[in-house]
């Protein structure tokens, strides 16, 4: 039988938590996405070591809320490239600090693994790290209590001494270690009955504040993790590659059957996050490769606003606005490419008045052949 008075007050928890919190980030809304998880039985069980159960209070590891927390942010770094502060933090860097962890010693970004491999061993020291340097500085610092100073009642913090820790386990320690949290045990199962309508309260608010700080496309999609066709349908690719015969960037003649032929998103997919027809070109195989989510110099943006002219692309694309398309061009450049050299990198930094597109063309096609 429901408790419901313990169902009203999760509820009334989760209501507060949504309408007074003041959000400065996204660590607070993903971490809460991530608690969520509790009320899903599969994560549970594929999570034993990091949950016990009792019954009244269950244990949780920070492991368990880490894994989800970081998948969110890695991929949204990597994929999309969507800010997550609009205030910066302490570091002086212009987003939030967990974006550092994602990179190589390089300072090159590293793709996301997949949830089961964040959850191994492979990835201990770096959930470790985070909780230490994120989770708990930025959310568990600041979620214990509401704007007025009312606890929330979500979690109790458990704090333990660190062995490694050289100072005595008094008042002096500064080591703030611990390893998890304890939650109402009715929590899993308030979870697991409310998760759907919760998770989608929570994204409606991070969609609304990653929209005051982004000049972006489609991110509630991106939040909500709906992929969308990425590919053309059979008929407008073959329009395509008849209308083209070649490489849009190097101009290698292109033959079904016998090349390997890419269809490429000009204004990254990433960015776009849609395919349609006025934004696809046919590319070789090495273009596609070497290109991949970086956007094109302004000249073949502007060869390709020509071509789409040329072949009535407003008989197969409905709304078609070339001045809405540039402005997706210049808004990606300024929001998702930011300082990066446009492609090809050799020509992206030098001045536009010393070359033409057939010169780049050149260049790639030499490029290419030399590297085959």
């Amino acid at each position: 039988m429901v408790n419901v008075s313990l169902e009203e007050e999760w509820l009334g928890k989760f209501f507060k938590f949504l309408t007074n919190t003041t959000f400065n980030s996204t660590y607070k809304l993903v971490f809460m996405k991530s608690f969520l998880k509790l009320g899903n039985r599969e994560d549970r069980e594929n999570s034993q070591d990091w949950i016990k159960i009792g019954n009244d209070v269950t244990r949780v590891e920070l492991d368990f809320i880490a894994v989800p927390y970081i998948k969110y942010y890695w991929d949204m770094f990597d994929k999309y490239d969507l800010r997550q502060s609009s205030t910066g933090n302490q570091y002086g860097d212009t987003d939030i600090n967990i974006h550092k962890f994602f990179k190589d010693d390089q300072d090159d970004r590293i793709p996301p693994p997949s949830l089961e491999k964040l959850a191994s061993d492979e990835y201990e020291e770096k959930r470790k790290n985070i909780i230490q340097k994120s989770i708990k500085p930025e959310v568990l610092d600041h979620l214990e209590v509401d704007p007025h100073g009312i606890p929330y009642g979500f979690y109790k913090r458990v704090k333990a001494h660190a062995q490694t820790c050289p100072a005595p386990p008094d008042n002096t320690c500064r080591c703030r270690y611990e390893s998890y949290i304890e939650v109402d045990s009715y929590a899993l199962e308030f979870c697991n009955k409310y998760k759907i309508i919760l998770d989608k309260a929570i994204n409606f608010e991070l969609v609304k504040y990653l929209e005051k700080i982004n000049k972006a496309p489609r991110i509630a999609a991106k939040v909500e993790g709906k992929v969308p066709r990425s590919y053309l349908k059979s008929e407008q690719r073959e329009f395509l590659i008849d209308f083209y015969h070649k490489c849009f960037y190097c101009e290698k003649p292109l033959s079904e059957g016998e090349d390997v032929i890419h269809i490429d998103h000009l204004i990254p997919f990433a960015y776009v996050y849609e395919t349609e027809l006025h934004n696809c070109v046919p590319a070789c195989e090495r273009c596609n490769l070497f290109k991949s989510k970086r956007l094109p110099l302004e000249l073949f943006f502007n060869k390709k606003i020509e071509d789409n002219e040329k072949m009535n692309i407003r008989n197969f694309c409905e709304g078609y606005q070339t001045e809405l398309y540039q402005e997706d061009y210049d808004l990606c450049l300024k929001h998702f490419h930011r300082e990066s050299p446009r492609w090809p990198s050799e020509f992206g930094q030098m001045n536009k008045k010393k070359y033409n597109i057939n010169h780049v063309q050149k260049f790639l096609k030499q490029r290419n052949q030399s590297q085959q």
